[in-house]
């Protein structure tokens, strides 16, 4: 099966490992996502994309996938597809402890298993309601996108009904900002204390020294408490920190990142 993705994309400066390849992307038809994944809840919306909790049946793990929106278009810089694209290869440059980890860039049909999840169903409607409103966003994104077959054939294969979508591990304790307005709100109930708060900037302080020490070096540009996420300690990270308790924060949403070479 073949497929077009936006080429656009300059990876010549990165170190082998870190570009994308072929064994970084899934194609899915609709009963082989509907066998895979089983859609649990919608975590949330940005400006190019839904965010979704999904049960992976190949791992057994609950994962985050970050499904582009048919109505995504921007008014300046790359096209969606594009910039999905490059968050992913940022993800892989960037493999760290604190940093959400990329597991798969997917194809996947717009249903999202529709067939068989109650919750995708009420998905695939609300995406039948959105196509009305849909088609001057539509043109907008066939006309940045026209001056690359990549992405030309990437949106007619959209317009079939497949979209990209990135495949991350499931931060499940939510965002650090949602943890801050609990307390906020509620102040009667600890929901962390300073050291906590130390730690978690520590965690950052790490995450942000690797990205700011590769080769080249990537800039977040859009940290904020919002795209700070908070995950519980698995039986492998605790045992290396045996005394830990408290969620480890990682970085997340490369969406405006930009990668700079190191000066000689």
């Amino acid at each position: 099966m073949r497929y077009s993705s936006p080429t656009s994309l300059s990876q010549q400066s990165l170190p082998t490992r870190h570009k994308l390849t072929e064994s970084d992307i899934a194609l899915l038809q609709p009963q082989e996502f509907s066998g895979r994944f089983k859609v649990v809840e919608k975590l949330g919306s940005g400006a190019f994309g839904d965010i979704h909790r999904v049960r992976d049946n190949n791992s057994k793990h609950d994962r985050a996938l970050k499904v582009l929106q048919q109505t995504a278009c921007r008014s300046s810089g790359p096209a969606p597809e594009v910039a999905l694209f490059r968050e992913a290869r940022a993800l892989k440059h960037a493999r760290h402890k604190n940093i959400v980890e990329l597991v798969s860039i997917l194809r996947i049909p717009r249903t999202l298993g529709a067939e068989t999840s109650p919750i995708a169903q009420q998905l695939w409607q609300l995406w039948q309601q959105q196509q009305g409103r849909s088609t001057s966003c539509s043109r907008d994104s066939k006309a940045h996108a026209g001056g690359s077959g990549g992405h030309g054939s990437g949106r007619r294969d959209a317009d079939k009904g497949s979209c990209w979508a990135l495949l991350l591990e499931c931060m499940e304790c939510g965002s650090l900002a949602h943890v801050i307005l609990k307390q906020m709100t509620h102040p009667h109930i600890k929901q962390y204390n300073d050291m906590d708060a130390l730690t978690w900037a520590l965690d950052i302080a790490s995450g942000l020294e690797h990205m700011h020490g590769l080769n080249p070096m990537i800039i977040h540009r859009d940290l904020k408490s919002e795209n700070i996420l908070l995950q519980k300690l698995t039986a492998a990270s605790s045992s290396s920190s045996s005394s830990r308790k408290l969620p480890v924060a990682k970085i997340s949403d490369m969406g405006l990142h930009v990668m700079l070479d190191k000066p000689p």
